[in-house]
């Protein structure tokens, strides 16, 4: 740089880059003095508002992260879908419009949409199939119901075939109220849940299937387990089965699958203990 054009070339250049650093830090300074004026604003409209101990993120008053809705449906979706590939299947058979009423239909599609949500925020969840879906009335309430089921982003099975078509028959096992024999649960097992309601003679139509099919059918075992009411149906709704089977592969204890079967269908404490009582009075009377 021994001449005077490549001196004043570079002393521009280095000129030029100074007054961008300066408008560069003033830049900053101005964001930096406008986020402090709209965070005393907004702390000043929470006081007035009284909203000032809800919490705020940004590092305000919650150390957490704030966590968006479509951050949590990948979460949710990834999981639903590693279950697909790796998961338990779990079976609904739907092949039962010609034994409900349209009443029924719209109350099993409805339950059918609850069994979708338990399932999709569950830690562990199923591979849900829906198979047999042959009614047309089904099949409209059921779209209704759950209008993302042809979605890609959905990942449940929805298909016209028979289960018996689709998995191995040894693997299967019905699940059904009218059985004798309690389930035992197995990882191995492919468990089916007739996708029907039944709110007339609770006729034991789908143990009827499961032994004209000559395939495995069991029971939960709710007697074992809980003080069942008299007049209480033990008919439960398929959002509620499919939450007690998603407790029991998660901890492998009944008591602990059982605690989301509504309170309305045991005993209550009065009665357990009239009962107690009551067989207390009666050894009693035998000893004399």
């Amino acid at each position: 740089m021994g001449s005077p054009v490549q001196r004043t070339k570079y002393f521009n250049y280095l000129f030029k880059t100074e007054m961008s650093a300066r408008a560069v830090r003033r830049r900053k300074e101005k964001l930096r003095l406008e986020r402090i004026a709209a965070k005393e604003e907004k702390l000043k409209r929470a006081i007035e508002d009284g909203s000032i101990n809800h919490i705020q993120y940004g590092i305000e008053n919650s150390l957490f992260l704030f966590i968006r809705d479509q951050a949590m449906h990948h979460y949710y979706n990834y999981r639903q879908a590693y279950a697909t590939m790796f998961g338990q299947t779990l079976v609904f058979d739907l092949d039962y419009e010609e034994e409900m009423t349209r009443r029924e239909v719209t109350n099993a599609a409805y339950q059918l949409q609850e069994v979708y949500a338990v399932n999709r925020l569950s830690a562990d969840p199923f591979n849900l199939v829906f198979c047999g879906l042959k009614g047309k009335q089904y099949r409209k309430k059921l779209y209704e119901a759950m209008p993302h089921l042809d979605k890609p982003n959905c990942l449940i099975t929805v298909s016209d075939n028979s289960y018996l078509d689709m998995f191995p028959k040894e693997k299967l096992v019905y699940l059904t109220p009218d059985a004798r024999q309690p389930l035992r649960y197995s990882d191995d097992a492919i468990y089916i849940i007739g996708g029907m309601v039944d709110l007339g003679t609770q006729q034991p139509i789908s143990l009827a299937r499961a032994k004209r099919q000559g395939i495995t059918f069991a029971r939960l075992p709710l007697d074992e387990y809980l003080p069942w009411g008299q007049s209480a149906s033990k008919t439960l709704a398929l959002n509620h089965i499919t939450r007690i089977l998603l407790d029991m592969k998660a901890t492998r204890n009944w008591n602990e699958a059982f605690k989301s079967i509504p309170r309305r269908k045991l005993k209550s404490a009065e009665q357990l203990q009239a009962e107690q009582q009551f067989q207390v009075t009666k050894e009693h009377r035998k000893q004399r």
